[in-house]
């Protein structure tokens, strides 16, 4: 079921299990845009509960599958609300699973950006991930760009983690990143652009929410291979 995460942001998590049994919680994250219509990135699987739960929250008119990796329920997500919009990133153009986008982040002016403004993380056309900030919560909302999970729920979990270099719960990038990174100081540069932006709160796809008066500067430390090449 849905959670509240703040005034007009809610989340749901899944427990998706990779090959080997390894297992992340995956957030799906909402947002009420101000015409009471309903903002939904990175989609999970949508069973009559969840279902249930939106729509007493309200209707879905945008769905966003963020970057090159959390697309797998994007098209279930649009058949529950073929009224809502798809946004995918660029990348997705290139997906096996090929969701019905309608419209491409970033080539697309999206009519609520006056709400939520997005960018990409450029020099990683990989992933092509896009990070969104909700003005009125003070609310920053990323995919894979950072992780935060404190508390694996087994031993292979924590062993991926590790070598992910995301383990001990900290707030970290995967060192994943260091790899498909094609242009350092571009990356760099787009993440000190998302740092302008005056976020109080972070919510991950994958572990614990960043909140308080720290968020900014502990993104900021977590980003520091990125920033040290802007």
């Amino acid at each position: 079921m849905f959670q509240e995460i703040t005034k007009g942001v809610w989340h749901a998590t899944y427990d998706h299990t990779i090959t080997g049994g390894a297992q992340f919680k995956t957030r799906m994250t909402l947002v009420r845009l101000e015409d009471g219509t309903l903002w939904m990135h990175s989609p999970i699987p949508l069973d009559a509960e969840l279902v249930a739960g939106i729509d007493l929250i309200g209707e879905v008119r945008h769905i966003v599958a963020p970057n090159g990796f959390h697309d797998r329920y994007a098209a279930d997500a649009k058949q529950h609300y073929p009224a809502a919009k798809l946004w995918g990133s660029p990348v997705l153009r290139n997906s096996k699973e090929k969701p019905p986008i309608d419209a491409w982040l970033g080539e697309t002016e999206p009519p609520w950006s006056n709400e939520i403004q997005s960018m990409c993380i450029e020099g990683v056309p990989k992933v092509d991930e896009f990070v969104f900030f909700h003005r009125a919560s003070g609310t920053l909302i990323l995919t894979d760009l950072l992780f935060q999970i404190r508390y694996p729920v087994n031993a292979l979990t924590k062993t991926i983690l590790w070598m992910g270099g995301v383990h001990k719960g900290k707030l970290a990038q995967s060192r994943l990143w260091r790899s498909i990174t094609k242009d350092r100081a571009a990356a760099g540069k787009s993440v000190e652009k998302m740092l302008e932006w005056d976020f109080e709160r972070v919510v991950l796809a994958h572990g614990d929410f960043v909140e308080g008066d720290g968020a900014r500067e502990r993104t900021r430390e977590a980003l520091w291979w990125m920033l040290e090449a802007a």
